[in-house]
């Protein structure tokens, strides 16, 4: 059974009233994922251009990576600036199975018990911070639908910022596990 549930009370909807944890959770998959120019600082005119970027599973699956991961923020619904106050639970156990991100994510208060159990929130979506740079002929890739494709541009030193629980995550199939 992929979640463990503690019971703990508070006074505060912000404040734990139970610890869940949520395991073996698809975080984020290897491959070309949609960026709008402007999240990658790309030099475009056009700072709201749909341009693709291979992540590669060499640096999902890299330790710096994968550190990355541990305990950062789990927060609901996407946010341009993080603070401490936003933070719902956190992440743990990180690892990279080859083709995707994978981790155990720990629930911590009622504001993400309710997103996930009343409205059924369970897409996730990582923020990464990475160096980018512009695709050449050896980035070719093989999509998922085994047609050859060309990124724009190529994540390497990737970092991960937060995950954040929303309704539609970008890398699709990225969500918590809770069959």
């Amino acid at each position: 059974m992929p979640v463990k549930i503690r019971s703990r009370s508070a006074l505060n909807s912000r404040k734990p009233v139970y610890y869940a944890v949520v395991t073996d959770c698809r975080l984020f998959k290897a491959g070309i994922v949609p960026a709008f120019a402007s999240e990658i600082d790309a030099n475009r005119a056009d700072q709201e251009a749909l341009v693709s970027v291979l992540f590669r599973g060499d640096v999902l699956g890299g330790d710096t990576f994968l550190d990355s991961l541990e305990n950062i923020p789990l927060i609901v619904g996407h946010r341009s600036c993080i603070e401490a106050r936003h933070k719902e639970g956190h992440v743990r156990n990180a690892r990279f199975d080859g083709l995707w991100v994978i981790g155990d994510v720990v629930v911590e208060t009622n504001a993400a018990a309710e997103e996930i159990c009343r409205h059924g929130v369970r897409g996730l979506s990582l923020e990464i911070q990475s160096r980018y740079r512009k695709a050449i002929v050896s980035d070719l890739h093989l999509g998922d639908d085994a047609s050859i494709v060309m990124p724009d541009y190529v994540a390497a030193r990737s970092k991960a910022t937060h995950l954040a629980i929303v309704p539609h995550p970008r890398v699709q199939g990225a969500m918590l596990n809770l069959s």
